[in-house]
Protein backbone atom coordinates (compact mmCIF):
# COMPACT_ATOMS: atom_id res chain seq x y z
CA UNK A 1 0.00 0.00 0.00
CA UNK A 2 2.87 2.75 1.03
CA UNK A 3 4.17 1.85 -2.62
CA UNK A 4 1.03 2.76 -4.39
CA UNK A 5 0.95 5.76 -2.11
CA UNK A 6 4.46 6.75 -3.22
CA UNK A 7 4.13 6.24 -6.98
CA UNK A 8 0.39 7.99 -6.89
CA UNK A 9 2.64 11.33 -5.02
CA UNK A 10 5.47 10.98 -8.09
CA UNK A 11 2.25 11.07 -10.57
CA UNK A 12 0.74 13.97 -8.66
CA UNK A 13 4.20 15.68 -8.49
CA UNK A 14 4.84 15.38 -12.33
CA UNK A 15 1.52 16.21 -12.98
CA UNK A 16 1.59 19.36 -11.33
CA UNK A 17 4.96 20.41 -12.40
CA UNK A 18 3.96 19.97 -16.12
CA UNK A 19 0.51 21.91 -15.57
CA UNK A 20 2.81 24.48 -13.54
CA UNK A 21 5.52 24.50 -16.48
CA UNK A 22 2.36 24.73 -19.62
CA UNK A 23 1.00 27.53 -17.38
CA UNK A 24 4.73 29.05 -17.09
CA UNK A 25 5.20 29.42 -20.91
CA UNK A 26 1.43 30.24 -21.66
CA UNK A 27 1.92 33.27 -19.21
CA UNK A 28 5.31 33.76 -20.41
CA UNK A 29 4.00 33.33 -24.36
CA UNK A 30 1.22 35.84 -23.32
CA UNK A 31 3.67 38.50 -21.61
CA UNK A 32 6.14 38.90 -24.60
CA UNK A 33 3.13 39.09 -26.90
CA UNK A 34 2.05 42.54 -24.50
CA UNK A 35 5.59 43.70 -24.39
CA UNK A 36 5.79 43.63 -28.39
CA UNK A 37 2.60 45.15 -28.78
CA UNK A 38 3.76 47.94 -26.07
CA UNK A 39 7.25 48.15 -27.45
CA UNK A 40 6.06 48.60 -30.79
CA UNK A 41 3.42 51.39 -29.74
CA UNK A 42 6.08 53.01 -27.99
CA UNK A 43 8.25 52.65 -30.84
CA UNK A 44 5.67 53.79 -33.41
CA UNK A 45 4.91 57.53 -31.41
CA UNK A 46 8.71 58.23 -31.18
CA UNK A 47 8.84 57.53 -34.86
CA UNK A 48 5.80 59.89 -35.65
CA UNK A 49 7.43 62.52 -33.11
CA UNK A 50 10.51 62.12 -34.62
CA UNK A 51 9.08 63.41 -37.81
CA UNK A 52 6.81 65.76 -37.21
CA UNK A 53 9.64 67.36 -35.59
CA UNK A 54 11.77 66.82 -39.03
CA UNK A 55 8.79 68.07 -40.98
CA UNK A 56 8.53 71.33 -38.35
CA UNK A 57 12.19 71.64 -38.86
CA UNK A 58 11.95 71.41 -42.75
CA UNK A 59 9.22 73.67 -43.02
CA UNK A 60 11.02 76.16 -40.80
CA UNK A 61 13.72 76.07 -43.03
CA UNK A 62 12.00 76.57 -46.44
CA UNK A 63 10.62 79.71 -44.75
CA UNK A 64 13.57 80.87 -44.10
CA UNK A 65 15.02 80.35 -47.49
CA UNK A 66 12.15 81.61 -49.49
CA UNK A 67 12.17 84.52 -47.49
CA UNK A 68 15.75 85.31 -48.21
CA UNK A 69 15.09 84.67 -51.87
CA UNK A 70 12.20 87.03 -51.54
CA UNK A 71 13.96 89.73 -49.81
CA UNK A 72 17.09 89.22 -52.68
CA UNK A 73 14.55 89.45 -55.59
CA UNK A 74 13.03 92.72 -53.70
CA UNK A 75 16.46 94.06 -53.29
CA UNK A 76 17.70 93.05 -57.15
CA UNK A 77 14.39 94.74 -58.19
CA UNK A 78 15.08 97.96 -56.26
CA UNK A 79 18.46 97.88 -57.52
CA UNK A 80 16.74 97.72 -61.32
CA UNK A 81 14.91 100.58 -60.62
CA UNK A 82 16.86 102.37 -59.15
CA UNK A 83 19.21 102.26 -61.95
CA UNK A 84 16.28 102.85 -64.79
CA UNK A 85 15.82 105.89 -62.46
CA UNK A 86 19.37 107.44 -62.99
CA UNK A 87 19.54 106.60 -66.70
CA UNK A 88 15.51 108.39 -67.34
CA UNK A 89 17.72 110.87 -65.47
CA UNK A 90 20.92 111.27 -67.55
CA UNK A 91 18.70 111.15 -70.62
CA UNK A 92 16.38 114.21 -69.46
CA UNK A 93 19.86 116.17 -68.51
CA UNK A 94 20.90 114.83 -71.89
CA UNK A 95 18.30 116.49 -73.73
CA UNK A 96 17.81 118.95 -71.19
CA UNK A 97 21.52 120.14 -72.27
CA UNK A 98 21.01 119.18 -76.09
CA UNK A 99 18.20 121.95 -75.71
CA UNK A 100 19.87 124.26 -74.03
CA UNK A 101 22.48 124.16 -76.86
CA UNK A 102 20.05 124.08 -80.05
CA UNK A 103 18.54 127.26 -78.20
CA UNK A 104 22.34 129.02 -78.17
CA UNK A 105 23.04 127.99 -81.49
CA UNK A 106 19.54 129.23 -83.06
CA UNK A 107 20.08 132.95 -80.77
CA UNK A 108 23.09 133.21 -82.23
Amino acid sequence: RELLTEKMIIIQKVWRGYRIRKRYKEMRRACIIIQTYFRGRRERLMYLRKRRAAILIQAHMRGVFARELVEEIRRKKREEEERLRRLRQEEEERKRKEETRRRAETEE
